[in-house]
């Protein structure tokens, strides 16, 4: 220990931790000894942050994820380098760093995480293995999901039991909606459902209860020239005729925290949820767009007891669009004060992180954290249990164009390319078949196209 009272010996405590994970160990002939003022002056903000009282768990916790992502997918565990390549690769003091310098940041801060046991070192000193803390906490969110779990829910049977269900878990259409009509009579037909946002955008929804076909495009579309009549007088009277009866200015203050806007219905929002969206209809709902009116499409699935709503079609998400370059900012005035007419579109990545991960962040954290942690978050949806997976064959099984499969178990695209045929399949784990894979129907385009 030097007169400042640090010692960093590189693995050294008198913990027996092979008891624990027989896969490391802790004893090691190196030692490293090292205090703050070791670290470069570039690099020092960045060391505190990373092992001090308030952040260092949340990046050993990302760290801890990141190791444990690895191991599930390759069955082998990161370096040093590798993990921090991860964690700091978007840090500009990190990424510009020498080299050795970079090399002895690593070890000092994985010595610190390792003694929280949020990492534990190999036997060659060189990878890494997920620590007892991090293994815990794993746990403990497997075991808060299970027990969020709520009773099975059956499959609708009726528009109405959708339209119900819906009504009575209004958090499942968006946070910021409220409900205002239910049943509503049109001049063109029955609209399923009427609700507003706090900026006073009114959304249309229809429901489905199976597949839909392109004529709910002009169904909804009568719907909302319908909807784009109405003024403020007209909605209050809706809300307050309807099958709620509410008094909208006072249920909307209560909802919202503040009065019903003087100028609403500028902008609206169509929306369809159905079991399953054709791709006509997917097109002609982007063909309607423009800057006061977004469309957005879901499929509701009935999954781990709950209804949930995959995005099909979002707004402002046209494929050939999202490679346009991106235009400088004409105003730099900070965006949460410029006044819009119209709610930006949330991601659904983003909204789910941070609904269920901000709960673990301290009472005030840097952007820099949260954006390193969302990125571990995103990362661990790849696995076919996240969150991509499960979007991804919720959308292949929307055709049969591909079909979700199981190949050889350390199966890669090396090998695939390798083969002269492709390789056997099954539709279930299996002995020996344990790689998921995706395989195209060779038949499928020259269907659609004798169909068509």
């Amino acid at each position: 220990m030097n007169e400042a009272g640090f010692w960093y010996p590189f693995r050294a405590d008198h913990v027996d931790e092979t008891a624990q994970l027989p896969a490391v160990i802790s004893r090691t002939q190196d030692t490293i000894r090292a205090e703050p003022r070791q670290i470069g002056s570039v690099l020092r903000p960045l060391f505190l942050e990373l092992t001090g009282e308030e952040t260092s768990d949340e990046w050993a916790r990302g760290a801890g994820l990141y190791i444990r992502h690895v191991r599930k997918t390759t069955k082998a565990r990161p370096s040093f380098s590798r993990l921090f390549n991860k964690l700091l690769s978007q840090n500009e003091a990190w990424a510009t760093a020498p080299r050795k310098e970079k090399y002895f940041f690593n070890q000092i801060v994985a010595i610190h995480w390792r003694r929280k046991g949020w990492i534990w070192f190999t036997r060659d000193s060189f990878s890494l293995a997920e620590g007892p803390a991090s293994r815990a906490f794993a746990r403990g969110q497997r075991a808060k999901a299970r027990a969020s779990r709520s009773t099975p829910l059956p499959a609708f049977r009726l528009e109405t039991e959708l339209e119900d269900h819906l009504q009575a878990n209004p958090w499942i259409l968006g946070p910021d909606l409220l409900i205002i009509g239910k049943q509503v009579a049109t001049s063109f037909g029955i609209l399923d459902l009427l609700a507003i946002a706090p900026t006073g955008v009114i959304h249309s929804i229809e429901l489905k209860l199976g597949r839909t076909t392109p004529a709910i495009v002009g169904q909804v579309t009568d719907y909302l020239y319908w909807v784009q009549q109405l003024n403020r007088d007209e909605i209050i009277r809706i809300a307050a005729r309807g099958l709620f009866g509410i008094d909208l200015t006072a249920v909307f203050h209560e909802r919202f925290g503040h009065p019903l806007p003087e100028v609403v219905n500028q902008t609206q929002v169509l929306t369809i949820i159905a079991a399953a969206i054709d791709l006509r209809t997917q097109r002609g709902m982007m063909a309607i767009r423009h800057p006061g009116l977004a469309t957005t499409m879901f499929r509701y699935v009935i999954q781990s007891g709950a209804v949930s709503l995959i995005p099909s079609c979002r707004d402002g998400q046209d494929p050939e669009a999202s490679h346009a370059a991106p235009r400088p900012q004409a105003v730099t005035t900070p965006v949460s004060y410029l006044a819009t007419s119209f709610r930006v579109p949330v991601d659904d990545n983003v909204r789910e992180f941070w609904l269920t991960q901000t709960q673990h962040f301290p009472p005030i954290v840097l952007f820099g954290v949260i954006y390193a942690e969302y990125r571990q978050w995103v990362r661990a949806q790849a696995t076919k249990e996240g969150l991509f997976g499960r979007q991804l064959v919720t959308i292949v099984a929307e055709s049969e164009e591909w079909v979700h499969v199981f190949i050889p178990t350390g199966s890669t695209m090396k090998s695939l390319a390798s083969l002269k045929s492709l390789p056997s399949t099954r539709s279930h784990p299996a002995d020996g078949y344990h790689t998921g894979a995706y395989l195209r129907d060779p038949d499928y385009r020259k269907s659609e196209t004798e169909s068509s």
